[in-house]
């Protein structure tokens, strides 16, 4: 019985000055985290003419382009061949062809190299992929996505979930679990 009175007095004591204060700070972090999630995190990059973006949580690397090695019977129009990632083999694509991107040559005083190698993984999923150039990551209000323009909607490759604006540029993102489905889907 005297257990049941103890148990009950520590239960009913008023709280230390600290314990509040730490309980309040707590709180108003996670009132601060919900307001983020409103915002999204991509990485911008540029294939041929456009400018795209995929969410930060897919990508696993970026890297200078590398020595590509075909497989044969198997290289051609989507799977470009293996190359050696930190010591992985890894299956590099074309995102130029599989979004149906034309490659529009530039005249040679316009040209830039900034080729770069994307790696993107999603659970045991690991794919990679040449760009023309990569901006980097940005943040941006999930409010700022615009609907995707109905004359590239009615396309047979469409892979973007919506369209913003940024620095003047109209930028894709990407559906990631579109991308991923299609690349395991070219493999079969």
């Amino acid at each position: 019985m005297d257990e049941v009175i103890s148990a009950k007095m520590l239960l009913d004591r008023k709280p230390d000055d600290s314990y509040i204060a730490e309980w309040t700070a707590l709180l108003q972090q996670e009132a601060a985290l919900e307001g983020e999630a409103d915002e999204l995190s991509v990485v911008v990059f540029r294939l041929a003419g456009e400018w795209l973006a995929l969410s930060t949580a897919v990508f696993a690397e970026i890297a200078h382009t590398r020595l590509l090695h075909h497989i044969p019977h198997r290289s051609g129009f989507l799977l470009l061949g293996l190359l050696n990632l930190r010591g992985q083999l890894r299956l590099c694509v074309s995102l130029h062809k599989l979004l149906e991107l034309e490659d529009i040559p530039q005249p040679k005083a316009q040209r830039r190299q900034y080729s770069r190698l994307i790696a993107i993984r999603k659970g045991e999923e690991r794919w990679t992929f040449p760009v023309d150039e990569v901006f980097g990551a940005i943040r941006f209000k999930k409010g700022a996505i615009q609907n995707v323009p109905v004359t590239v909607a009615k396309s047979t490759a469409n892979y973007l979930r919506g369209v913003m604006l940024w620095e003047g540029k109209s930028v894709g993102i990407l559906d990631e679990e579109l991308l991923f489905q299609s690349l395991r889907r070219s493999l079969i």
